[in-house]
């Protein structure tokens, strides 16, 4: 698995790209023009947006137009561009992946930190195989084919991220009580499932509190939600649905659920005595 992905190197292109444009004083409809290309497609190249592809020979007249012409510099940007271009380590499991998913894992490679409220799972990063496959077999009949086991071995794959051993993900998840409680899977299957996540507990990079039902009305009860933070991006928040996952960067949406994460985390059981609930429940 890659520790650095094409989705962090094309944001560093496109900023790199802005940052140029915007110190020769040139607007996105001036170089959309000399490109003959939309405006649209400029910005999203800019922003490193994964449905918008740079070609070789655009990036060659945009250094042209920019007046870029030290070498060193120009063989920089073509290593950026030939890392962004790279075969993904989640490819394999496009042809299966929910609507959006795709740059949701793009944007989790390259993640430093992961932030998850969820109130009636197990987020998918502490999911044991088990428990994984008898989540998507409850959805199973809603899609073709057999596509629930290429879902549950992303997910195993992803967990990866948490184990690495250059830049761990580090994630602080909150898990509703209702979650632990439940019975996916059968009994035995719940408390293999408890003891992974109390064995997670245990890395000095995962952070569990658990959301007691008798809390009361929280941020979290309109669903869950999770936010993704980097040093190379802005912070992202991610809303799965029954149809696929939603991105959301804008920085107010951000603030509101970042707030709200933090609420969540007052109002939840503190590390010490969510191990202790999760120890009683085995």
């Amino acid at each position: 698995m890659e520790d650095t992905g094409p989705a962090l190197r094309r944001r560093q292109l496109g900023g790199v790209l802005r940052q140029m444009r915007n110190a020769k004083e040139m607007t996105l409809a001036a170089v959309a023009t000399h490109l003959t290309t939309s405006e649209a497609r400029l910005s999203r190249i800019e922003k490193g947006a994964s449905n918008a592809t740079l070609r070789m020979p655009e990036l060659n007249s945009m250094l042209a137009l920019y007046e870029i012409t030290d070498a060193a510099e120009i063989s920089t940007l073509h290593q950026m561009f030939r890392d962004s271009q790279r075969r993904t380590w989640w490819a394999g499991y496009e042809p299966v992946m929910p609507a959006g998913y795709s740059t949701i894992i793009a944007l989790e490679t390259d993640a430093t930190a992961e932030r998850v409220w969820e109130h009636i799972l197990i987020p998918g990063l502490l999911q044991t195989q088990d428990y994984a496959q008898a989540v998507m077999a409850t959805g199973k009949a809603a899609r073709s084919g057999d596509s629930a086991d290429p879902l549950v071995d992303l997910r195993l794959e992803r967990q990866q991220f948490l184990t690495r051993e250059s830049r761990p993900l580090n994630l602080w998840a909150v898990i509703g009580e209702a979650a632990f409680r439940s019975n996916i899977g059968g009994p035995e299957v719940m408390r293999a499932q408890i003891r992974h996540v109390i064995d997670a507990a245990q890395r000095p990079n995962i952070k569990i509190q658990v959301m007691p039902t008798g809390a009361g009305a929280h941020p979290g009860i309109n669903g869950p939600f999770t936010l993704l933070e980097a040093s190379a991006f802005p912070t992202v928040t991610y809303i799965e649905t029954s149809e696929g996952s939603i991105s959301l960067e804008k920085a107010e949406d951000v603030q509101r659920y970042d707030t709200a994460f933090r609420e969540l985390c007052i109002t939840a059981l503190d590390l010490s005595r969510s191990l202790e609930f999760l120890n009683d429940l085995t």
